[in-house]
This record gives C-alpha cells, sequence and structure tokens, in this order.
C-alpha cells in the first residue's frame, strides 16, 4: 500500500462523463478528463451553508475546484481543440447538464469515494 502524501494543495485528474441531449430525443455520452484541486472540507461546509439551493452550491463548488482539462477533450463546432481559460470554464459551467457532471464526477471522487468508471 502507498504512503499518504499531505500536499499542500492536492489535485489531480478525473472523467467527468456529460450526457448531452440530441435532436432524436435521446442523449450522448462525452467526456471530459477534468483536473480539480481539493477544496478543505471547511471550505466545502462554507459553501453548502452559504448558498440557497443545491445548483447554486455545485455552481460554487466547481467554479473553485475546477482548474483545468485535458484541451483535446474540449472542441469547438469545427473540432478545433479548446484550451482551458477562466472565460470557457465560465461558458462551460453555464450549460446546466456540464455543471451537473463536474458537480458528480467531483463528489464521487473527493467526497463519496465512487470508483471511476471509466479508469483513471
Amino acid at each position: 500500500m502507498a504512503k499518504f502524501i499531505l500536499a499542500e494543495e492536492p489535485r489531480f485528474t478525473w472523467p467527468v462523463e456529460i450526457r448531452v441531449p440530441t435532436e432524436s430525443g435521446t442523449f450522448q455520452t462525452q467526456a471530459i478528463r477534468a483536473q480539480f484541486r481539493v477544496l478543505p472540507q471547511s471550505r466545502l461546509e462554507e459553501i453548502a451553508r452559504a448558498r440557497v439551493d443545491d445548483q447554486d452550491t455545485n455552481r460554487s463548488m466547481i467554479h473553485e475546484a475546477l482548474i483545468g482539462w485535458e484541451a483535446r477533450d474540449v472542441v469547438d463546432e469545427d473540432g478545433a481543440e479548446i484550451p482551458f481559460s477562466e472565460g470557457v470554464k465560465d461558458q462551460l459551467l453555464d450549460i446546466p447538464y456540464v455543471l451537473i457532471a463536474m458537480a458528480k464526477a467531483y463528489r464521487d471522487a473527493v467526497i463519496t469515494g465512487e470508483k471511476s468508471k471509466l479508469g483513471n
């Protein structure tokens, strides 16, 4: 068993499965390998106390925790890679099903301890 490393600011990369609605009334699963930092428990509790509802809590939590993604995983309509930036992060997190998927992935990894279905 590996020794626990007490990092000053723990970070990790985790797969995020996003169910995107399609024209045919079904979903297409798309994936991003997102890079997160681990928010301290005290900060998670502050966010939970300060927010009105779950969606607001998710937005605040993920806005602070999401620090990047693999550029090849986010592309524009022409297939050109979109690198991480704060502006693009805001645009991405403004899409409800993306925000929900990011929050679920982060919670699975950090809070509930669920194993990634896509591999890690």
